[in-house]
């Protein structure tokens, strides 16, 4: 079988399972027997993302137990995977399950991740989805297909531009993910922001007072920024050139 069918093939296998009391009972009692983890398949959701992966992972847990009930029944005996079906399986996440970790880490909702991305795709072009002895050619397949994909993803210049300036603003990564040509450039670029912004602060943070009793307005200064607003583009200068 290719690689769809084969998954189509396992959706098939939880369908049966799943929606069976009396499957659902016997593949509790073949994982008691084969002292198995006693988990519920997963089904793939299209919402999901990874949902495809873990489905694939939980047979690959559950294989004998599933074997074993879908072997109880004649209706349901085409549905077992052979030897071939399991290789497809394993090959297939193989390669995708290293990514689900990183996809949830860039998912997050509670901290900044856009930072992340320039090292997350060199961390892939270098040693993560590397083909290695031993991959069969299925998985080999899958690799270059994903890392053609995710490199063409980012590719365009605009979106360059970003990925730099967010990997040389966060204080881990800095000019680490960075080629040395393009260095200068995203120094220099990221500067001029900066100061861009302070001056737009400066210009935007005094408040007046309204007149009260007679008396004569007076200017209050209210930062809104981090930075003092007394810093002049020399000291910018300075806080950027050592990235």
């Amino acid at each position: 079988m290719d690689a769809l069918t084969v998954l189509q093939v396992s959706a098939r296998s939880w369908w049966v399972t799943s929606h069976s009391w009396k499957a659902r009972s016997a593949l509790e009692r073949a994982q008691k027997e084969l002292n198995l983890p006693s988990h519920s398949l997963i089904s793939e959701c299209q919402t999901r993302w990874g949902s495809r992966q873990k489905m694939i992972s939980r047979i690959l847990e559950q294989q004998k137990a599933i074997t074993q009930v879908l072997s109880e029944d004649r209706k349901t005996q085409h549905l077992i995977l052979t030897w071939q079906d399991m290789d497809v399986l394993e090959s297939v996440t193989k390669s995708l399950g290293p990514l689900l970790d990183f996809t949830d880490a860039l998912l997050g909702e509670d901290y900044v991740s856009v930072s992340y991305v320039k090292p997350v795709c060199q961390f892939f072009n270098t040693s993560m989805q590397l083909i290695q002895e031993g991959d069969t050619d299925l998985t080999k397949t899958l690799k270059t297909e994903m890392l053609h994909y995710i490199n063409k993803k980012y590719r365009d210049e605009a979106t360059q531009e970003l990925l730099d300036a967010a990997s040389c603003l966060d204080t881990r990564f800095k000019m680490d993910f960075i080629s040395e040509d393009n260095k200068p450039q995203v120094k220099a670029r990221v500067a001029s922001e900066m100061m861009e912004c302070q001056e737009e602060t400066s210009g935007s943070s005094t408040e007046v007072e309204p007149e009260v009793a007679g008396c004569k307005s007076q200017a209050k200064i209210t930062p809104r920024n981090p930075w003092e607003v007394s810093l002049n583009r020399a000291e910018l200068q300075q806080r950027v050139i050592p990235l």
